[in-house]
Formats: structure tokens, C-alpha cells, sequence
């Protein structure tokens, strides 16, 4: 199809959704607070997050920080450590750097126009528009995968929504069909609508309040619609850790620097391979394949001492399969005690006890393994 829809909007339609929404409309304890800083709390919270799993981190961020100034005073690390086991941890260090921009930029209140909103760090069109419409009650639309998905099958949208002009053009369109002064019941009912009629398998048409001159539904393109053509390519990393202890109790982690998923967070010494390897193996694995640095480490470690090995249930992100091993090490059974907790050291690692180890944010994989393994001999 040429155009971008089969139909041009109709405000009754969108009526029929607001009608809906305020009669089916889910129990969230985000919505109806009129609270610009509770709104994006779980705006952030919710993306690639679902609401079962994210109330509970929203309860968690709302006791601990009861405003955005709170939020803006506290550490990264404890942040992070609140956020342990929701993923996507630059959402966690997005939040820090927000607060502390709308103390800095204004005066501990979040802004509530879309413009200014944008402006924030962390912040982009959908959460903006979604501050802006539910806590600020502009009339601007708020466009997510829910409402991708409703209009492109009630409307007959053929535009990929993978394409880079995807979102302007079902803005726009979604703009046109906003109610005058009702963009926050209308917004919420169009993802809510998504989330629980129109799903993405399965639609119950029958519960729907616009399946009457649905497109998708008059011809049979339920499936079809939504398009989205873009591929997401899944990579799978071979990870192998070294849990070492000295007294059976703590072991060695440093916070990891730089950029990556697990910025900010604290790691045992990984080597990453191209393939699955036993520890035989990657006893005998070439230097270039060990991290820069930790050439000694390994050299010491690796031929020398005993091992338990721990393997991981696989790890699913979104673009990366995680396969680990975990071996465990106590050297306080080698002769070379000393020098290896020396380079340690110098590498950055601390010996954390069992409260640190409980204290530090840590990746999930890692949590998993301290509730899995006992590190003792």
C-alpha cells in the first residue's frame, strides 16, 4: 500500500478507545499520581521490562528515593545495586544523570513540557511525550511498540517500523487522532490496548472496543501486520570466570570501567573465548586471547591449581547469548599465596567478604553463581 493508511483517523474511534480504557484500565501504582518524577521512574523501569517484574524495582526506587532530589544525591553504585537484576544497566546510570541535570538545570522539578523534556539526558520522544501527556496534560501522542502495533493493524500501516522514518510518520499520524485535552486517557488506553487485546499472537478481537473496520481483521493480515523487516543479530559470547578465594569466605571482584552492559558493576577475572573450552584448554590457550594485562594472572592460576567448576544456566539478552563456566579457586592452598594476591591488587581486584559481596551491584550471572555455589573447599 502507497499510503499510510487505509483509512484517515477518525476521533470517534479514539473515543471508542478512551471509553474502553477508563472501564478496563490495569491497576498500576504509576498511574493516576499526578507526579512527574513517578512517571519517568517507571517509564525507565518498564522499558524492556515487564510490569510484573518492574513494579516491584518501582515500590523499591519510590520508598528509597521519595523525590528526584533524593535521587539526584545518591551514589551510582547504590543505584545500581537497587536496579541489580532488571538489566540494561545504562537505564540505572541514565537515572543518576538525569536527576542530578533537573537539580542542576531545574531546580529539583521535573519539567513537565515536551521540549524541555527532550532536553534531559536519557530522556527521548516516547518517555517525553509520556511525562509531557500523563503528568503534564499536553496533547502530544506517545508512541511505543503497543501503539505500533494497534495502528498498524487497525489503520492498515504497511511502514516498517524498523525504518529510521518509522516513528515520525505514526507520530504524526497518532497525533491526528488525539482528543483535544485527553492525551493522557488516550495514551495509556492505546497501550493498553496493545498489551492486552491487540497482543502480538493471539489478539482477542472479540474483547476489542475498534475491531469493528479493523483492517488487519477485515483481511485476514493480523500476522503480517505490524512490519518490521530489521533482523536483530544474536551474537554468542563464551565467557569463563575465575571465583578465587583465599580463606573459602570472599572472593576477588573490581568494579568494571569503560563502556559495555556491565559498566559500573563488579566482576571476577573472565577470559572470553571463541568457543566452549574446558579448563585443560584454556590452560593452553594463546596469550593474545587473554586480557591485556592479565597475562600473569592466568599464567600463575591456570596450570597450577584445582578447580570446582560451575556452569551456567544460559544467559538471554537481547542481542547476546551468554554462555559462562565458573571455576572456583581457593589459593590459599598454593605456594604462590602472596605474589598472586599482590597482582590481584595491582589489577585493581579487592577481596570482597560475604556482607561486600551482598553489597556491590553485580550482573545477574554473577548473583546466580553466589546463590548457586558455596565457595568453601
Amino acid at each position: 500500500m502507497s499510503s499510510l493508511a487505509a483509512r484517515e483517523p477518525d476521533l470517534s474511534w479514539s473515543r471508542a478507545v478512551i471509553s474502553w480504557y477508563r472501564s478496563h484500565k490495569r491497576d498500576l501504582p504509576w498511574r493516576d499520581v499526578n507526579n512527574a518524577y513517578f512517571t519517568w521512574l517507571s517509564e525507565v523501569i518498564l522499558q524492556q521490562t515487564r510490569i510484573d517484574q518492574g513494579t516491584a524495582y518501582y515500590h523499591r526506587f519510590v520508598e528509597t528515593y521519595p523525590t528526584i532530589t533524593d535521587l539526584a544525591s545518591a551514589s551510582e553504585q547504590d543505584v545500581l545495586r537497587l536496579w541489580q537484576g532488571l538489566g540494561y544497566y545504562s537505564r540505572a546510570r541514565a537515572l543518576c544523570a538525569t536527576a542530578r541535570q533537573v537539580v542542576t538545570d531545574h531546580g529539583g522539578q521535573m519539567p513537565l513540557e515536551y521540549d524541555l523534556l527532550l532536553g534531559l539526558k536519557g530522556i527521548g520522544p516516547y518517555t517525553a511525550a509520556a511525562i509531557a501527556s500523563m503528568a503534564g496534560g499536553q496533547d502530544v501522542v506517545t508512541i511505543d511498540g503497543n501503539v505500533y502495533r494497534v495502528l498498524a493493524r487497525c489503520f492498515g500501516i504497511y511502514q516498517d517500523i524498523a525504518a529510521s522514518q518509522a516513528r515520525g510518520l505514526f507520530q504524526a499520524f497518532g497525533q491526528q487522532l488525539l482528543p483535544a485535552g485527553q492525551a493522557s486517557d488516550f495514551n495509556q488506553g492505546m497501550m493498553d490496548l496493545g498489551a492486552t487485546i491487540c497482543t502480538p499472537n493471539k489478539p482477542n478481537c472479540s474483547a476489542c472496543p475498534v475491531a469493528v473496520g479493523c483492517f488487519a481483521r477485515q483481511n485476514q493480515m493480523i500476522e503480517a501486520l505490524p512490519v518490521k523487516n530489521k533482523k536483530i543479530k544474536q551474537q554468542v559470547r563464551y565467557l569463563h570466570y575465575l571465583a578465587i578465594t583465599t580463606d573459602g569466605i570472599g572472593l576477588w571482584l573490581r568494579m568494571r570501567e569503560g563502556k559495555g552492559i556491565w559498566h559500573g558493576l563488579w566482576e571476577l577475572p573472565v577470559l572470553e573465548t571463541a568457543k566452549d573450552m574446558d579448563w585443560k584448554e584454556l590452560s593452553d590457550v594463546a596469550d593474545t586471547t587473554i586480557p591485556e594485562g592479565q597475562e600473569n594472572l592466568w599464567s600463575l592460576l591456570l596450570p597450577n591449581l584445582p578447580v570446582r567448576k560451575w556452569v551456567a544456566p544460559k544467559h538471554q539478552l537481547t542481542h547476546q547469548t551468554i554462555l559462562a563456566n565458573f571455576y572456583v579457586l581457593d589459593i590459599a592452598k598454593s605456594a604462590d599465596i602472596e605474589p598472586m594476591s599482590d597482582f590481584l591488587t595491582t589489577l585493581g581486584y579487592q577481596y570482597l567478604d560475604q556482607a561486600a559481596l551482598e553489597a556491590v551491584p553485580k550482573p545477574v550471572l554473577l548473583s546466580k553463581f553466589l546463590a548457586s555455589v558455596s565457595i568453601a573447599s
